[in-house]
């Protein structure tokens, strides 16, 4: 029987979102150069397998490699499709080596030959279960590699197409340190009342897979661990609907989804009804779920864990193309990890509407500070940031709104930005290139080192930052290109410039930034919380009333410093007597 997988039931989607359009472009087809696989209907105990053999100088990954249970413990016949017909004792690490010239010339393709292997029990004979143990069908053995530095993390063989069929295995260890490269088709065949126990990794690694034509059966036990079962499956497209089925249990009572779709660069289709209920209790981490994404636009109602605490982290880091964080995503129990780059570089997103349904960052459950690094990084699509609760417990904010580009403004009921309890804030506006207003921003202790690195870099639209409660700046003092090309701003508060460490620290902090016209230092009118070393601020259109709130508040040095405040049509307003405030605490100006 010719195996047509492209024809496979299941292997097209049909079941989407009202506004999905699939693609049939993305559809595989079964290339017609490869030798058939002769698959037989139902479900047989057999292994069958199509392997690419490179010229011999060209490749290690020329071999097949396994491990099999048989419930009687009897040996195993394997066909390796090159002429050499083998027996196999149950139980044991099996490998074969293939030689290209081996190999028939008319099998070539794609600089490769081709080689079929089949695997066939004795009659009655089923894999698994023996001595009352689980099955096992395990792909991921070191085959010709004798020790452990030579195979961990290497390429597996090259095998294209894969056909694995059981009545009693339940386990199939498929790839896990050699992955399958190569394959592009994998069909696990098993029944439905033998259910695999472990799909962790199942598909790991297969970076070439387009078709799954038939999805297996997974136990309902409500504590399988999905880890990394899709991860770095490039090419895959979409996931056939029959992982939504109700009876083959896909996703419907996970205890862990950490890495699951992890690099699946090309996946753009989930069916709806993937993802159950089961894991509102059940499922503890989502970290990096779907972690580099890039082409996936839409995911089905996937529900977070209201009980305990649940991990998300990492969850839809660079899903470029997503256009709406699921519904059913609750943040409330977000764990000590925090929500860390969870919705970084979603560059197409405009609905984040779901946060504020939920609660947002308001209904956040922990009594302790989280990190929210990155959180809101390269959001590309949005003219005004919704409003998703205040950040009052985030312990780090940088790089939190980085590369937002399109953002104009935050939504009005932002009165303030709450980062009382925020360490860092480097990088937090970097290259918001549209903003034109900002709200306030309460802080305290900005300790970290680097605390204020480039925070409002490339803000050239921004006309004014206020601070409000500074106590503490950077350990290192660095305030490293903080208003560097903010060509727009004319107004700063708040900031505490008096933490500077060496003559370094202000390198390029107000560079480009020429249309300056008052920097108010917090404190009295007499406070030092100003600079402490050399500085720019030529080319600022700074009044006297200005320049006086400048000296007022500098700090008494005794080492070589020189504010530089040339090309200023306003000094020629300063009296000998407003000069002797800078030169008195040591300074030197420069007009």
């Amino acid at each position: 029987m010719s195996f047509l997988p492209s024809l496979s039931p299941g292997n097209v989607p049909n079941v989407g979102p009202s506004n999905f359009k699939y693609d049939i472009n993305d559809k595989w087809v079964r290339p017609t150069e490869w030798l058939d696989l002769n698959v037989p209907e139902g479900v047989p105990e057999k292994i069958i397998g199509l392997v690419a053999v490179f010229p011999n100088e060209r490749s290690a990954q020329n071999y097949v490699a396994f491990n099999l249970d048989t419930d009687d413990g009897s040996s195993i016949t394997v066909d390796w499709g090159d002429g050499n017909v083998e027996t196999v004792n149950h139980n044991t690490w099996v490998f074969h080596v293939y030689d290209y010239d081996d190999l028939p010339a008319n099998t070539e393709f794609r600089g490769y030959r081709q080689a079929r292997f089949e695997v066939t029990l004795g009659t009655g004979v089923k894999f698994g279960t023996f001595g009352g143990s689980a099955g096992q069908i395990n792909f991921d053995v070191e085959g010709p590699y004798t020790t452990n530095a030579s195979y961990v993390h290497r390429a597996g063989p090259n095998i294209l197409d894969l056909f694995v069929s059981s009545s009693n295995a339940t386990t199939h260890t498929i790839n896990y340190n050699r992955p399958m490269r190569m394959v592009e088709q994998i069909e696990i065949r098993n029944t439905s009342s033998n259910r695999l126990t472990q799909p962790e990794r199942l598909y790991q690694g297969c970076r070439s897979l387009r078709s799954i034509p038939f999805v297996p059966y997974i136990r309902n036990a409500g504590s399988e661990t999905y880890t990394r079962a899709f991860y770095d499956c490039h090419s895959l497209t979409f996931l056939p609907d029959d992982f939504a089925s109700t009876d083959r249990y896909w996703f419907k009572n996970p205890s862990n989804m950490q890495e699951t779709f992890r690099y699946c660069y090309a996946l753009r289709y989930m069916p709806e009804g993937l993802f159950g209920d089961g894991m509102l209790t059940n499922c503890s981490t989502f970290h990096a779920a779907f972690n580099d994404c890039r082409n996936l636009k839409y995911v089905p109602y996937i529900g977070v864990r209201n009980t305990g605490s649940v991990r998300l982290d990492y969850m839809f880091y660079n899903c470029l193309d997503l256009r709406a964080i699921p519904q059913g995503i609750d943040i409330s129990k977000m764990d000590g990890n925090g929500i860390d780059r969870t919705f970084s570089n979603l560059r197409e997103c405009y609905d984040f509407s779901v946060l504020t349904e939920q609660g947002g960052l308001d209904a956040i459950e922990r009594t302790s500070n989280f990190d929210m690094t990155q959180v809101f990084y390269n959001l590309d699509s949005l003219k005004v940031f919704p409003y998703v609760g205040q950040f009052t417990r985030a312990s780090n904010a940088s790089n939190m709104f980085q590369g937002a580009t399109q953002i104009e403004r935050f939504d009005s009921q932002y009165t303030h930005l709450d980062f009382t309890n925020c360490t860092d804030m480097r990088n937090s506006f970097n290259g918001m290139s549209a903003l034109k207003e900002l709200p306030p921003i309460h802080v305290n202790n900005l300790t970290n080192s680097g605390s204020l690195y480039r925070t409002f870099f490339g803000s050239e639209s921004l006309t004014s930052v206020k601070l409000v409660g500074m106590n503490a700046g950077p350990s290192d003092g660095e305030y490293y290109q903080c208003f560097y090309d903010a060509a727009s701003l004319q107004y700063i508060e708040g900031i505490d410039f008096s933490y500077a460490n060496d003559s370094g620290d202000y390198s390029n902090t107000f560079g480009s930034a020429r249309n300056i016209n008052y920097i108010k230092f917090p404190g009295g009118a007499t406070d030092e919380t100003g600079f402490k070393y050399s500085v720019g601020l030529q080319y600022c259109p700074l009044n006297r009333d200005a320049l006086l709130e400048i000296f007022n508040h500098l700090v008494t040095i005794t080492h070589s410093a020189t504010l530089n405040i040339r090309n200023n049509s306003f000094t020629s307003d300063l009296t000998a007597a407003d000069k002797l405030i800078a030169t008195n605490k040591g300074w030197t100006l420069s007009l």
